[in-house]
């Protein structure tokens, strides 16, 4: 039989994203060039509920796509306009429902394990609503055929993705989980630091060194002439910084706020630096003559440093490329080393190719974290003990680790709460057992 698109509730369907990428595009393809092959399934409404006949029980991704097709006016084969085939069946149980909307959507490339974490939290606590206590998360995992584990995880994610922006960021159940164990570790030791002086110490002297906020207002208020190396690792623009959502907060990262941040912030850097000083900078490998013209036109100069740095990662075997018989694996980032005036290095015949691994993962606070050992290099070949470091954007707070730890004097900025309390823990670990000022 044929129904009214308008007619139908589908009010109480869990899925609300259905994919705007290629996989989609094919499916809307699908219809123009065969019609509907496959009719929905509905049960009636009896009474009417505000104008609608019909509840879906299975077939929203084709109703979606059909009522998509008709707001374009593009014609679907051998079906009317505002019609879509649907076949009649008696409503099930909320359970039995839950569980057609799961068998029909799990098997989906674009089912997100966001979407599918919140099926099963509806399924589960459905069940837990019926035999209460004696339905379990084992229970669950027999009747959706999944493992225990992974119920655990869906759920706990379910969870965590209602208050955490970086786990709800995530593009993998995998990634979430490991977002999470470090949200957990990083709470442990913020925890454990507060119940004894030390640790309360340690983290009023990391938050006297970190400032939360934009970094165009935070460097207004440094003095000209008043630091003595800079570490500046901007946004890139063109969403470059990060391959993918999970790896990143809120930010804008498109070309021009990237390029609209680094003209403001290169002269501001050049002004606070002290004259015979450098200041590393970060940019996109793509754009190293762009980056190198920009630097020059706020006042740095690239003598005897023209040639880009490049820090090689011998760890790095993947990628998270889509097209990998066509792409090579991006092993290596680029800085160039800025000069304000003639300074000169402190470590005699350094190699402008830094290979050092990266931080590993499971000790990851930042997707684009340097590794400490890097830093520390560059910290020792720039400045001497005692000097002032800055790191406007400092993101794992890498660099303002090593300074520390080298006896250089360190502050920072970053946007992000989230990463500024990470690095507010991390250097606390370190600031409650020495003296620093």
């Amino acid at each position: 039989m044929f129904i009214l698109l308008n007619e139908i509730d589908f009010s109480d369907r869990i899925r609300a994203d259905y994919g705007t990428g290629q996989e989609w595009k094919q499916f809307l393809t699908s219809f123009t060039k065969m019609g509907q092959l496959q009719p929905i399934k509905v049960a009636p409404l009896d009474p009417p509920v505000a104008g609608k006949k019909y509840k879906l029980l299975m077939g929203d991704r084709r109703r979606r796509a059909i009522q998509e097709l008709n707001d374009a006016d593009v014609e679907i084969p051998f079906l009317d306009k505002g019609m879509i085939e649907a076949s009649y069946r008696d409503e099930p149980s909320r359970r039995k429902q839950l569980l057609l909307e799961f068998a029909e959507n799990n098997e989906r490339k674009d089912f997100d394990f966001i979407e599918k974490a919140k099926f099963i939290r509806s399924v589960h606590e459905e069940m837990q609503s019926q035999y209460q206590e004696a339905w379990t998360q084992e229970a669950t995992a027999r009747l959706l055929n999944v493992s225990t584990a992974s119920i655990s995880h869906y759920l706990r994610v379910e969870e965590a993705v209602k208050t955490n922006e970086s786990v709800a960021k995530a593009s993998t159940l995998k990634a979430a989980v490991k977002r999470m164990k470090v949200d957990d570790q990083i709470k442990k030791r913020k925890s454990d630091a507060e119940k004894t002086d030390a640790g309360t110490l340690g983290l009023e002297r990391a938050a006297s060194l970190l400032h939360l906020g934009d970094a165009r207002d935070w460097i207004a208020g440094i003095s000209d002439s008043s630091v003595d190396f800079i570490n500046f690792d901007p946004p890139w623009g063109d969403n470059a910084s990060h391959k993918s959502a999970e790896n990143h907060e809120s930010f804008d990262d498109d070309t021009e706020s990237a390029d609209a941040f680094m003209q403001h912030m290169l002269p501001q850097l050049f002004r606070v630096l002290k004259d015979d000083r450098f200041c590393i900078f970060w940019y996109k490998a793509w754009a190293s003559q762009d980056m190198a013209r920009l630097a020059e036109g706020f006042g740095f100069n690239l003598q005897f440093t023209r040639t880009p740095c490049i820090w090689y990662k011998p760890d790095k075997t993947a990628d998270q490329n889509r097209v990998p018989e066509k792409q090579l694996i991006e092993a290596y980032e680029m800085f160039y080393i800025l000069r304000k005036g003639d300074p000169i290095f402190h470590e005699r015949h350094a190699n402008n190719v830094f290979a050092y691994e990266r931080t590993p993962v499971a000790q990851l606070i930042h997707p684009t974290e340097k590794p400490l050992a890097l830093c520390d290099a560059l910290v020792k070949l720039c400045t001497v003990p005692g000097e002032s470091i800055i790191d406007p954007t400092f993101g794992s707070g890498a660099m303002l680790d090593a300074a520390i730890r080298a006896n250089r004097r360190a502050r920072g900025c970053e946007l992000s709460p989230n990463f500024h309390e990470r690095v507010s823990v991390r250097l606390a670990e370190y600031l409650k057992n020495v003296s620093y000022s």
